[in-house]
């Protein structure tokens, strides 16, 4: 006999998402946020009340008085759920306040025992005399969802055991994973920081950075490794070979199974992987640096995007102007934000907030309209435990219905292309990432005796087979192992998680074809779908609706084909040779206009170069990689990720990587280099190359006395090899901003002197 066991927190919790998934308030409150205060409830008044219901309950002709006593019960659960939620909200404006983050356990405690025991209280009372009570005061939704809270275990004690170390374990990993860690070099313990900061050469910094990697990996794997094996026991307990299916099941409630995510793993690796390898290498090729000029300011966004809704979304139209006129959204920026995106119900008022962390960029403006989706489907239901597959929809489909309007979300028709192909890589990759990730942990959770080294190999594998090459800090290749699974915090807290984002986007992108030969038709779809019942499933909705089967042959192949004609349209737009207004008389003209023809230098906008403009560490590194082919797909960021916000970053990330920034500046994209910096960089990769570096003159400049001791040989080797030359007055200027002429010649002359 199989047992029925919710995990609260998971049924609560969806990423980006939402927090909440109960709707049970008809109406919305007439309240501002800003009038709402988070309050510490005490539970006394509840169980002072569950003891006399449950003595009334057992006398029929208590009939009036239980019922009274019932919605006191429910009503007091309301008020703690909200109270989570504030707390939750609170947590995340400020991460770092320990009241908020003490409140935040104690309320998501609270919440979880209240309704266990509401659920345990409702179960003894539908056993006695007034048992209609219950049907009285709840609907069949509301008391189906309360009643699935019970806890199937209480009378278990291996498996009440099971599940304290299951979270228990999840507790250890926030712990473990919040540590630093360091790599021995030369003797001594260094941190990632104190490894980039330090002179190291190649080899040596290379292997630091793969050892702390290694080293966070294997405390995190050991972690995981005991929630597997928990995990794997609760799912033998309550009558399941694998803890796959019993979290499909009971945590999730798909009504589509792990063997139908095996057959689609298998379609996405052939037909979905080799685009995103394709556009991967188109990208590497587009400047989309004019997208950092945009103002994506909040209130800027949401203020253009109301727009859009009033124009083309006006169903939506209710629901925005509630949380815009009532304050329910924080998307402001602030340091002390968490790093987090999500909508969540106020149950207690039946109304949502939506809150995000901005990045100050392109994001920004996904982020924003997939989180209007969900606004819009939490005000406007009454879910009770919502399919997750379908959330996503609302917001993802929002998403891809805003395609042909996001020229009005950032205020310039000129960049709306290069913030599509940001979208589009995005959209394919939920796909790609969802299928992958969910195929590692089944395997896992199939055979949960696998070693960490195993796991590693596993996923290092499965990298290769979904067109990904593992980035060299976080992977070793020679042991085939990819160290870069446990940054992902939802295969230790939201397992089997993020194959939602999969099977969600595939039906949003069927919405988007819909959209390009009748968009009104394919809304009228998205609001079908939006306004589902609360009852529905995943797979019925969309075989209702007359989506295709995300799990046949022919729904990928032709998802494949609509994707594959976007990607090759974009390569078409990338052959065109850019020309420079601005350069006619300027003396770097012949080398811009070089590398312009070869795809390495590009314009600021508008037909110009700016050639005199300062330079910037992006620029340079661009620059340095497209002119030498450096391998940059499939590179990420020190915490995995990889960032979409510029080009310009994963060359920096390449150039990092492989030693080839000075020590002495700030790394971001948009600083400005020195003269001096510019001739350490070309220094350090000419070093790698293997050519001869020997300096024979070191002091031959006028100003060599200003040239600081760290950049001397460099300065020398450039000025020797013809990279770069003094001015008139035999002065190098080492401390001189280095210009965009500058960069485009030394690059030229590099190009040539590596021939």
């Amino acid at each position: 006999m199989k047992k029925r066991i919710v995990s609260l927190l998971l049924a609560m919790v969806f990423t980006i998402s939402t927090f909440s998934s109960t709707v049970f308030a008809a109406e919305h409150a007439d309240i501002n946020y800003s009038e709402i205060e988070y309050e510490h409830v005490d539970p006394a008044e509840f169980y002072k009340v569950t003891d006399l219901v449950i003595t009334q309950a057992a006398d029929k002709n208590n009939y009036s008085s239980v019922e009274s006593l019932i919605s006191k019960l429910v009503d007091f659960w309301y008020r703690v759920n909200t109270q989570y939620t504030l707390a939750v909200i609170l947590q995340s404006k400020d991460a770092s306040d320990a009241t908020y983050n003490e409140e935040y356990l104690y309320s998501f405690n609270l919440d979880t025992e209240i309704l266990h025991s509401l659920a345990d209280t409702l179960e003894i009372i539908l056993e006695s005399p007034c048992a209609g009570t219950v049907y009285d005061v709840l609907d069949e939704s509301e008391l189906t969802y309360i009643l699935q809270q019970v806890d199937a275990g209480a009378d278990d004690v291996e498996l009440s055991s099971l599940m304290s170390a299951e979270k228990e374990f999840i507790n250890q990993y926030y712990k473990t994973a919040n540590k630093e860690y360091t790599a021995v070099v030369n003797g001594e313990a260094m941190t990632l920081d104190g490894i980039k900061n330090a002179k190291l050469p190649e080899d040596i910094y290379k292997d630091a950075i793969r050892e702390i990697h290694k080293n966070k990996n294997s405390a995190l794997g050991e972690v995981y490794i005991n929630l597997v094996k928990t995990r794997a026991k609760i799912a033998r307990l309550c009558g399941y070979e694998s803890y796959t299916d019993y979290c499909y099941e009971n945590t999730y409630f798909r009504d589509f199974t792990s063997e139908d995510v095996t057959a689609l793993s298998t379609l996405v690796k052939e037909y979905i992987a080799p685009i995103n390898k394709k556009l991967n290498e188109i990208i590497t090729n587009i400047d989309f640096s004019s997208l950092n000029e945009l103002d994506y300011s909040p209130e800027t966004l949401i203020s253009r995007e109301k727009g859009v809704i009033e124009k083309e979304f006006p169903e939506l139209l209710e629901s925005f102007n509630y949380m815009y006129d009532h304050g329910f959204y924080d998307i402001g920026a602030d340091d002390n934000k968490a790093d987090t995106g999500f909508t969540s119900l106020l149950l207690d008022y039946n109304v949502p907030f939506m809150f995000n962390k901005p990045y100050g960029d392109f994001n920004d403006v996904w982020i924003l309209v997939h989180e209007t989706g969900h606004y819009n489907r939490f005000f406007i239901s009454r879910d009770i435990l919502p399919m997750l597959e379908l959330s996503e929809i609302d917001s993802q489909g929002l998403e891809l219905l805003f395609y042909d309007f996001y020229d009005d979300m950032i205020g310039d028709d000129k960049c709306t292309d290069l913030l599509k192909i940001k979208l589009l890589k995005s959209w394919i990759r939920s796909i790609i990432d969802g299928c992958m990730h969910d195929e590692f942990q089944q395997i896992i959770y199939h055979h949960p005796d696998m070693t960490l080294s195993q796991m590693n190999q596993l996923y290092y594998n499965l990298c290769l087979e979904y067109g990904y090459t593992p980035t060299s800090g976080y992977s070793d290749a020679e042991l085939g192992e990819s160290y870069a699974w446990t940054e992902t915090i939802h295969n230790f807290t939201d397992p089997l998680y993020y194959i939602s984002y999969a099977v969600s986007m595939i039906p949003a992108w069927e919405l988007w074809m819909q959209a390009q030969t009748d968009f009104e038709e394919a809304k009228e779809r998205y609001l079908q779908l939006v306004n589902r019942e609360q009852a529905d499933t995943y797979m019925q909705t969309l075989s209702d609706l007359g989506f295709g089967n995300t799990f046949d042959e022919a729904t990928i192949k032709e998802l494949a084909h609509s994707l594959g004609e976007v990607v090759d349209g974009i390569e078409l737009k990338k052959v065109e040779k850019p020309v420079f207004s601005d350069i006619a008389n300027h003396w770097a003209r012949d080398s811009i206009e070089a590398l312009a023809d070869e795809g390495i230098a590009r314009g600021t906008g508008d037909k110009k170069f700016e050639p005199d403009k300062s330079a910037t560490l992006g620029m340079y590194v661009l620059m340095l990689g497209k002119a030498v082919d450096a391998e940059v797909v499939g590179l990420k960021l020190e915490n995995s990720v990889e960032d979409l916000t510029t080009n310009y970053s994963l060359y920096i990330v390449w150039a990092d990587a492989n030693n080839l920034l000075t020590e002495s500046g700030d790394a971001s994209p948009s600083s400005t280099i020195t003269r001096e910096e510019l001739a350490v960089m070309l220094y350090k990769y000419v070093e790698q190359t293997g050519r001869d570096i020997t300096v024979t003159e070191s002091e031959k400049f006028a100003d060599s006395n200003q040239i600081d001791v760290w950049a001397k040989d460099a300065v020398s080797f450039v000025e020797e090899s013809k990279l770069m030359y003094g001015n008139e007055n035999n002065c190098f200027n080492p401390q001189q901003i280095a210009t965009r002429a500058e960069v485009s010649s030394v690059i030229y002359r590099l190009d040539k002197l590596l021939c």
